[in-house]
């Protein structure tokens, strides 16, 4: 793997499945990993999504102020 014995493939992709909490099996004898799909209760969709909502709120919250503030120094000038 790009360069690596696969003794550190392995190891990097052990710390990877297990880092990322995948449900992910290794056959080192034929060289594959095997990754199940995991499907997210309706619960922690709803979770990430309103993470996501909050964030783009703050963002758009921080751009409206900036431009008020270019306004404001625009219009003094």
């Amino acid at each position: 793997m790009l360069g690596q014995s696969n003794e550190d493939a392995e190891r990097f992709l052990v710390n990877l499945i297990t880092e990322s909490r995948l449900d992910a099996k290794i056959d080192s004898t034929k060289g594959h990993v095997s990754i199940s799909p995991q499907a997210q209760s309706v619960y922690q969709l709803l979770i990430e999504k309103t993470k996501t909502l909050n964030l783009r709120a703050s963002v758009l919250a921080g751009n409206i102020e900036r431009a008020k503030a270019n306004q404001q120094k625009a219009s003094k000038d």
